[in-house]
């Protein structure tokens, strides 16, 4: 697949680039996280993606992506689902 920078439009794209965190800078990708339940004390049911990114040979502009986009767009719908139906269970009293 060929990719084009959206800032300068070069086709000179650098790809699977890793985005290395501080903390783990030797072992792995940096990660996002969602946390369905943010409240709780144990099972905060968090999903996680690793991120890889896409740098502009030309320009240096950096696009970031997360791996794991099915998942968190299941976690993401739990949390609107849950907060949908407390909205309505409080219109509803």
């Amino acid at each position: 697949m060929k990719f084009v920078c959206v800032k300068c439009g070069s086709d000179q794209i650098i790809t699977n680039v890793a985005l290395l965190d501080k903390e783990h800078a030797n072992t792995g990708f940096a990660k996002i996280a969602i946390d369905e339940e943010p409240n709780a004390w144990f099972d905060k049911k968090r999903t996680t993606s690793e991120i890889t990114a896409r740098v502009c040979a030309n320009c240096g502009f950096i696009e970031l992506y997360a791996v794991n986009l099915d998942a968190l767009k299941k976690a993401h719908t739990s949390i609107v689902d849950k907060f949908n139906t407390m909205r309505k269970k409080i219109q509803e009293d």
